[in-house]
């Protein structure tokens, strides 16, 4: 099978870091360059291998084969890299304390819990998947938008370099079924999402929406929505449906993920800082239940996980 794009994925980011003058470039930057020459290239898709291509990188072995294969970047932190110094195939210790032990923690003591919940309820899963509906539209129609709306926040992170202006905003929570975007003044929205993005970046997930959430009269489904449709690969939404789709994901009688409220259901009442906790969580659930689906043959993405428990929680 040929390939689909002239030259492999990490061929392409590895050329375009090549070409940075200033030699510290941000994941934005190859996402730019690249685009500048085959658009066609999903900005999700270039970030993960920029992220996969730095050894050091807290969330680089999550794509194992980039992780071992090109490890041509050194990760400088707060979405900085630069090209490796060492010789090719030598990484740099593992930076201790990383965010990955906490996930780590939370999987040695839920992941068998995650696990058993999916295979007990993998055909629900499925079919939700399948009849994924929003307003009436049907499945192809409702993917469209999903796409389209992604497409603009990626769009818009390009133009803006890094965060994302209100018109985009407000086509997200018009998307989403809301009003417009709380915050009217355009520069402090841009600061605001530019750092949520730069922490988003840097793998930081907490506190990217954590930031999103200090904007007033924005609650955790709609900075979900920013953030989730960004990478539908690595992030989903997390409002109210999918949270009471979780509502029986249980480590004995301790249920696992909170439920975010709704307009007309009752959930969970967190502050800012234990949503955005709950959101990181509810993120590393989607990845044990996808990769259990992926080695079942169903090549879901967190997003499909997303679509199934929006409408397992109808």
């Amino acid at each position: 099978m040929g390939l689909k794009y002239p030259k492999p994925i990490w061929k392409c980011v590895l050329d375009a870091a090549c070409e940075v003058r200033k030699g510290i470039f941000t994941a934005q930057d190859i996402i730019g360059k690249i685009h500048g020459i085959i658009p066609e290239i999903p900005a999700a898709s270039i970030r993960s291998y920029v992220i996969a291509m730095a050894s050091n990188h807290p969330s680089s072995h999550i794509y194992a084969s980039t992780h071992k294969n090109h490890p041509y970047f050194e990760y400088l932190g707060k979405g900085r890299y630069r090209l490796k110094k060492e010789p090719e195939g030598v990484a740099p210790t593992e930076k201790r304390g990383s965010p990955a032990n906490s996930k780590a923690d939370f999987l040695q003591k839920y992941k068998e819990s995650v696990l058993l919940w999916t295979t007990e309820n993998e055909a629900a899963i499925i079919s939700g998947r399948r009849s994924y509906s929003w307003n009436g539209k049907t499945l192809i129609e409702c993917l469209d938008e999903r796409n389209h709306v992604s497409r603009l926040i990626a769009l818009s992170r390009i133009r803006n370099g890094g965060g994302v202006e209100l018109g985009t905003l407000d086509a997200v929570m018009s998307w989403g079924g809301f009003g417009s975007f709380p915050l009217r003044d355009e520069a402090e929205a841009l600061r605001i999402t530019s750092e949520a993005f730069d922490l988003l970046d840097d793998r930081n997930i907490k506190d990217a929406i954590l930031k999103l959430l200090s904007v007033n009269r924005v609650g955790i489904s709609s900075a979900s929505k920013v953030i989730g449709l960004f990478d539908q690969n690595q992030l989903a939404i997390y409002d109210s449906r999918v949270g009471t789709a979780l509502r029986t994901l249980k480590h004995g009688d301790e249920r696992i993920i909170k439920c975010p409220p709704g307009r007309k259901r009752l959930g969970d009442a967190c502050t800012h800082e234990q949503w955005a906790e709950n959101y990181e969580k509810y993120v590393w659930v989607l990845e044990v239940i996808r990769n259990l689906l992926n080695e079942s043959g169903h090549p879901f993405s967190i997003a499909d996980v997303e679509m199934a428990l929006f409408m397992m929680g109808k």
